[in-house]
Formats: structure tokens, sequence, C-alpha cells
């Protein structure tokens, strides 16, 4: 039965909701198990993108092959699409990083620990080689599970064998993300575990499923480092618009898109459902029909002796023929209460023997019956024509194959392309066999080399359809029947030719030249039968001759009609087969065409919201007279870029005009401009080394876009953003905006080898480090550390307290800088005081000098004179304490007796 879709509607906008299904009131009204389960495969499909096109076409396929009727509930419909959610989709911060055996990180025994805070903003430093693109590496490991940059290398490299630690002895790596909802309550911790063997495992509490939660987590925005930002400014357009999408959050969206499109592709679709194969079934099962309808007029015109019309339908001319028999009186017993079908010949031959005992009606017997095996064989067909065309498919084939290399070659593109197209492998010009780069795309050599080898595939199937349809597989039997003792099959091996795709020019003539050999050897036979069977009737009575006849006639048209049965439900199969094939096709290519509009007015619908906020980013980072514009051609997935002014130019190309830290500006302002807008479940973004192509100066505004217009707390609801730098002079500014309360900097330390450390306050990091020296007696290992936490103490005494120092002492790198420090201070308090506005306490004016002679009297002035291994470790701890007091008289107890200590506004301002 035949499975018709009446109709078919697919959303005609995209919900701005991410989460809310696309497919609204989908596929409404699919008829029948075929459209059933294709809304279940596109739904599949929507739900994961990832998923195996050519296993869903596999399945469909068995679908097409199998009848169904209309009472077929074995496959539900998809239920309808919810209605509009009252309710916010949860959303995730990141509160706390465990890394351990993984990457750069082996910190055996004491895993990395980093907490983040989401009201403020996050930053991470560190000199090169610490462990800072492993933690981003850590992170986008658990995310997305696995890591680009390793993931393109080549094959020789072992890129698996570097996902882990190499000097962990464990051999595991141990990612714990510890997040916390948006809507207040309890936090969750999500365990990422990878084995030495590249097995995964995640976990996570009861009641919450890991991998969908780090599904919804992995977002394009997420996670983004220099490369992205590059990349996305240099790729090309429908690659950019793809990446694109997953900025706007619509990557699920174009994943389906693309999983439409290469389903509705017309070569794959007809590889996938075996097209071909079933094109060449209908025809050969087309051609047995005519066949057949042939002998039946053959055969019933020798047993009723008269013409069957085209007209007349089969049941009655099967009582014709039932009636031209039963007239015969020895067959007349046989004959009654039974259909023509049902007559049993033998029984009517074995009756006329017993009637008219004769060796000669035997012989006449065997002639008539050999006579139609001859004549069956020595069919019409292959015809001139058929020679023709199997001849010049031949020549088409062999021209085809003189433009390829042999098997091991095509299998070696078809692997090739398999890498190439993978999105991880971004450089398509890299050979992914030998490693060399060449000047042009790789990817497009070995595509047209594959399209050689698919010429050679469709002119092969083109051959076998013709052999299979013209009738020359039915010659092995006519060759059987003259095959001379010592002579070989050459139309059994022509068989085994063609199945496997296999047939050259040259092997076509041998074919002809055999076929004419054969059939002159038939013709002989067929006379010579024909001769023996006339003198052999002259011999009988007519009688006896005509009712041996009828008698075969009869037995020939039986089986031509059983023939005839058989292949017309062969062939009407074949028929229902491609109208439901045809169907199916039509829907997707319509579903595709449906599709790929709504979700490109999705696109360009949120491209219209992102521009001008990328606009505005971009200018508040770079502060010049340039504007940037994101253009998307409806129906298409391109993504182009320009200049719509360039200073006095406009409409000019990015690529060509702007340096490389114009381009990463324009790709940061677009993925904030994205993130602001279309932010998902992960509220959080962690960038790496994002500012490394950036002057001090543009660094800066970079910053402050992100603090003031893109994160948490400068923008209510804005993400939660994580940055990692070794930029030193970033740190400076780090630190400076932690002492405001609305960020959040740590410092890392260590190495790959043995351990990764984090400083939350690199202060009081170098304090402790101190103490515990000093503490051990290791009095030349610390006297160094504490010059270091002076001069931290007091540039943070001068930064807390706005106390002003020369200009030039901001960029001195001097022995002395410690003692310039405490000139400052001391000068800026002693202004105050006779100004008569110090806000310090009179305590603390008198603790001050005495903290400032221990630490110059006892300690600068050795310093400065290399005698510090003289002294005690007692001695050396008196100054730690007295750096502290120091600090203390700056700072004023702000909660009444609490305890808590806040620096001074200013040396005359209290807060």
């Amino acid at each position: 039965m035949a499975q018709q879709v009446l109709a078919y509607e697919l959303v005609d906008e995209l919900s701005v909701d991410q989460n809310v299904n696309i497919f609204r009131n989908t596929l409404s009204t699919l008829n029948g198990t075929l459209g059933v389960r294709l809304g279940n495969l596109l739904v599949g499909l929507m739900q994961d993108p990832s998923s195996d096109k050519s296993v869903a076409l596999t399945n469909l396929r068995s679908a097409l092959d199998v009848e169904q009727t209309p009472e077929d509930t074995s496959y539900q419909k998809f239920p309808p699409a919810p209605a509009a959610e009252n309710t916010v989709a949860i959303g995730w911060f990141l509160e706390q990083l465990e890394i351990e055996g993984f990457r750069g990180i082996n910190n055996e025994g004491a895993a990395l620990v980093l907490k983040f805070r989401s009201d403020k903003v996050n930053s991470v430093s560190g000199p090169n080689g610490v462990g800072k693109s492993s933690v981003f590496d850590a992170v986008t490991y658990a995310l997305t599970g696995s890591i680009p940059k390793l993931d393109k290398l080549q094959a020789a490299e072992g890129a698996e064998n570097y996902y882990l630690n190499r000097f962990h002895p464990g051999g595991v790596g141990t990612i714990k993300l510890t997040i916390t909802p948006d809507d207040g309550t309890k936090s969750i911790e999500v365990r990422v575990t990878r084995y030495a063997d590249g097995t995964r495992t995640t976990t996570a509490p009861a009641g919450f499923d890991a991998d969908k939660i780090l599904a919804t987590l992995n977002r394009d925005f997420v996670l983004l480092d220099a490369h992205t930002f590059h990349s996305f400014i240099m790729c090309k357009s429908l690659d950019r618009g793809r990446d694109f999408a997953g900025l706007l959050g619509l990557s699920r969206y174009s994943a389906l898109r693309k999983g439409l499109q290469a389903m509705s592709n017309t070569r794959a679709f007809n590889n996938q459902l075996a097209v071909e194969l079933h094109k060449t079934a209908q025809l050969t099962a087309d051609r047995l029909v005519k066949q057949a309808r042939t002998r039946v007029r053959s055969d019933y015109l020798s047993l009723v002796k008269k013409e069957l019309l085209p007209e007349v339908a089969q049941g009655d001319a099967a009582c014709v023929a039932h009636h031209s028999l039963a007239q015969i009186t020895l067959l007349s017993a046989h004959c009654n209460n039974r259909t023509f079908s049902e007559i049993d010949i033998d029984g009517c031959a074995a009756a006329i023997q017993v009637a008219e005992a004769s060796p000669d009606r035997q012989r006449l017997v065997s002639l008539i019956r050999d006579q139609e095996i001859w004549t069956v064989a020595l069919r019409a067909e292959p015809t001139e024509a058929d020679i023709h065309a199997l001849r010049w498919l031949a020549a088409e084939r062999d021209a085809r194959l003189a433009q390829t290399q042999g098997a091991l070659l095509h299998e070696l593109c078809k692997v090739s392309e398999r890498v190439l197209v993978e999105e991880s492998w971004a450089n398509k010009a890299l050979c992914p066999v030998c490693g060399y780069e060449n000047e042009s795309s790789v990817l497009s050599a070995v595509q047209t080399k594959l399209g050689d080898y698919a010429a050679v595939e469709a002119a092969s199937l083109a051959l076998t359809a013709e052999w299979a349809t013209r009738g020359w597989a039915e010659l092995t039997i006519l060759e059987d029947l003259t095959l001379i003792e010592g002579e070989v099959r050459v139309f059994r091996d022509a068989c085994s030719r063609l199945q496997a795709a296999s047939c050259s020019v040259n092997q076509v003539q041998i074919f002809v030249e055999r076929l004419s050999v054969i059939r002159d050897r038939a013709q002989v036979k067929l006379s010579s039968l024909a001769s023996h069977r006339a003198t052999l009737e002259s011999s009988l009575p007519p009688s006896l001759v005509a009712m041996t006849t009828a008698i075969e006639a009869a037995r020939r048209l039986q089986r031509a009609w059983a023939d005839l049965e058989s292949a017309e439900v062969t062939l009407n199969k074949e028929i229902a087969w491609f109208e439901k094939t045809n169907a199916l096709k039509m829907f997707l290519d319509d579903a595709c065409a449906i599709f790929s509009k709504a979700e490109s007015n999705a696109s360009a619908r949120r491209l219209k919201a992102v521009q001008p906020i990328c606009s505005e980013i971009f200018q508040a980072i770079m502060h010049e007279a340039v504007v940037p514009a994101l253009r998307k051609r409806i129906g298409t997935e391109e993504l182009s870029l320009s200049l719509s002014n360039f200073f006095s130019l406009q409409d000019v190309s990015v690529q060509a005009l702007l340096s490389e830290s114009y381009r990463n500006a324009l790709a940061a302002a677009v993925y904030f401009a994205a993130a602001k807008l279309y932010g998902g479940a992960a509220r959080f973004m962690i960038l790496d080394d994002i500012t490394s192509s950036f002057d001090a100066g543009h660094q800066f505004h970079l910053l402050e876009v992100i603090r003031t217009r893109l994160a948490r707390p400068g923008t209510s609801g804005g993400p939660q953003v994580i940055l990692f730098s070794h930029d030193t002079m970033l740190e400076k500014l780090f630190n400076k905006h932690a002492n405001t309360g609305g960020w959040w900097h740590q410092r890392l330390q260590g190495n790959t080898r043995t351990v990764v450390l984090p400083q939350t306050s690199a202060i009081d990091k170098v304090k402790d480090t101190t103490r515990e020296l000093l503490n051990a007696g290791r009095v030349d290992d610390a006297a160094p550390y504490i010059r270091q936490y002076l001069e931290f103490s007091l540039e943070e005494i001068i930064c807390r307290c706005s106390i002003p120092v020369p200009f030039d002492l901001a960029f001195n790198e001097s022995t002395q800088l410690a003692q310039a420090f405490l000139n400052a201070i001391d000068a800026a308090v002693r202004l105050n005081y006779k100004a008569g506005m110090l806000v310090l306490s009179e305590a603390q004016q008198l603790a001050l000098n005495a903290n400032v002679a221990t630490i110059t009297g006892n300690y600068l002035a050795h310093w400065s004179t290399g005698s510090t291994q003289n002294f005690a470790a007692g001695a050396l701890l008196g100054v730690l304490d007295a750096i502290d007091a120091f600090k203390d008289c700056f700072r004023f107890d702000h909660a009444g007796g609490a305890g808590t200590l806040r620096y001074y506004k200013s040396l005359s301002q209290r807060s």
C-alpha cells in the first residue's frame, strides 16, 4: 500500500527561546506509518543533531519495504510541542573548579582548586607554563568531550596521549565543576573523569543527569580564546555563518538544517535507499511482464485458435481456455469442477496415453517440449539497439575509469575527506596524510578525485542496469543449450563481472560475437526439431496430434499466466515503493526548504538585534572612526563581515584593512553582543588570553567593556566572566580592581611536572611562605620574600588610600622602590597633618613612627648594604609583624568593634 504524505507544516519563524521545540505543531497532518516514522526521525534529529543520518535513512529504508495497513499503530505519533513555558529556564554559574592529572596540571593527591564568584568579574593570571591554558582545556573537555587543538594534531603525534598529565602516576584525569543555579538553590558537583585508554565518565548527584547538564552548558561563546577570535574573522563565510548560528543560540537549528540538507541531497538519498537497485528491479519486472503477456497470447492462440484481445479480462480468457480443453471427451473428467489453473495437465496427458498407447505420441510430446525450451531460450532480446547501448555504456565506464587510480587510492580519498570536512580540521590546505601544507585546498582536490570515482560508480551502475533489464543475463540458458564440449561459458563469466560492476568495451565485443554464434546454433537446432515434429505428426492420427498439441499448449498457458501474475506482483511492489520513496523525497525537499527559510529568518532577526550592540562594543574598545557591519543573505547560512565606515571609506573589506587587534576586537564585539542577548543555560564565559594582540591602551578599554558593559556586577543579568592572562601589566590592573570589591583575582604558580597552586591574594601568599621559611630556620631563602611582601604592602596602602606619588615612581623598578614608597607615604602623612586634615588616630600616628623605624632601620638599611644574611629568623619575623602593624595604621574598624578592618578612603577622609 502506498503511503501518501497528505500535508505538512513547519513553523514559519523559529522561536527566540531556544528551549521551545521548533516544531510548533510540527508536521501536523502526516498520515500513515511513513509519515509517523519520518516525523519521529526529524524530531529525533532535532534532539540529537549529531546522530548518524545514514543509520536513520537505513531505518527508513526498512520502513519503506514493509507493507502497512491503516490500523498499524506500532509507531505512535510524536507528541505535540508543549505550550509556551511560564517559567524561566535554569542557568548555571561556575562556583569552583577542581583539576587533577589533566593536561599540564599534575597535583597528585591535591587537586588544583579555583574558586569563582558569580557576583564579580573573575581573573586568573600567571606566567606562561603554569597551567592557565590547561585549566581552559579542562573545562573545554568537560563540556565538549574533546580538546580541538589536540584533535588537530597529526595521527603520528598521538594526540590521545596528551589529554592526561604525563607525570601523574595514576594515569587518570579528574575535573570537578561545582555549578550554582541562578535560582538560588543548592550547588551541585559534576565530575568528569578521563582514563588512559580514552574512556570518559561523568557523574552528578542523584536526580541530575551529568551529560545533559554538560550539554546545556556547551554553548559557542562560553569558551573563547584568541584562536577562536582569529578564525572567526578569517574563516569562510559559510563556516562563519554556522559559527555565528551557535553564538545566537541557533546551533541546534543550524545542525538540523545541515542534517535535512544532507538527507534531502539527491545523490545521498538515492545511495542510502538503493534507488538504482529498485529502478533496475522495476525495469526487470516490467520486461518480464511484457514477455509473459507475449507468451500468454501465443499459447492462448495455440490452444483456443483465436487471438486474445487486450480488452478481454484474464478471468474470461481462462474460461474460454478451460472450455477448449474440457470439450475433448478424454479430458473432460479432468477439467470438470476445476478452474483452468487447477487442471491437472499431467493427468490429461496420462489419460491420452492410456487411450492411445503409442511410442510415437511420447516422442511428439518430447519434441513439442524441446521446441518450447529452445524457442523461449532464443528470445529476441537483446536487440541490436540493446547491443549498441551496452557497448556505449562500457566505453563511458572505461573513459571514467581511466581518470582514476585504483581502489586503494579511492579508500584513501574517502578517509581523507572525512578528516578534512571536520570543523576541527581548520586548515583545509594541510594534507592529513603527509602533513604537507599546499597552496590550494586539499579538500577541493580530494573531492575532485572522489567525483571521478563517483562518475565511475554511476557508469558501472548504469552498465549493470542495462545488462539486467535487457535480457543479457538470460542468455546463460541459451549458451548452456548450445555449449560444445571444451568451450568456456562466456555469459556466466559476464554475469559475475557485471555483479562486480566491471566490464570493458573489449569484453562487450566478445559477448556480441558469442551471442551471434549461439543464436546460429539455436536456429539450426529449432529447424531440426520443427522438421522432426512435422514428420512425426504426419505419421500419427490427426486427433492424437491435436489433443497432444492442445495439452502442451494448456501446460504452457498455465505457466505463462502464473509467471505473469508473479511478475505483476513484483512490478506493483516496486511501483508502490517508488510512490512512497518519491513522497518521502518530496517531503524532505520541501521540509528542508521551509526549515532553511525559517532558520535563515530567525538568524537574520537575531543578527539585526546584535548589530547595534556589536558596533557599540567595538567602538568602546577601539575608539576609532570604524564601524563594522554583519550581513547575511536571505536564505543562506553565509555571514559576511565588512566595514560600513572606515574613516572616509565605506563598505570595505575587514580582512584587507584591519590589523590583528582590530579584527580580534570585532570578533570580541560579536561574541560579547551575542552573549549579552542570547545567553543560555551557561551563565558564565571563560576567556583565555584574548588580550594578547592588543596594546596597553586597548587592553584597558577591552577590560572596561567587560567590566562595565558585559559582566556582572556591572551589568545586571550579565554573564559571570572569567579571564585568563599572562600579561604582567594586566595583573596590576587585576589587583587594582580586586581592591574595589567588584573583582575577584587569583594567581597561579607552579609547573607541569609537580604542582600548580592558586593564590587568591598574592600579598598573603608571599607572607605565609615567608613565615614558613623563617619558622623552618631558612633565613637565606626567606629574606628576599620580605622585601617583596613589603613592596606589595606599601603599594597596596598607596593605592587604597589614594596617596600621591611622583610620576616616575610608577615606572621605577630599582632596588630602592620600597624606600621610595615609604618616602611618598611619609610626605603625604606630614602634608595632611600640617593641614589639619589627617584622619589617622593619635595611636596610629605613634605606631606609624615606631613601625617605620623597625622597617627602615632594622631591615632596609641592611638590605641596601647586602648584609641581611646576618639577621636571625626571629628578627625577620619581627619585620613581618612591623609591616602588618604599619598597614593597620591606615585602616579602621568599620563594623563597630567586630574587628573587620577597612582602609581609609584617603588620608583626609575616613570612608
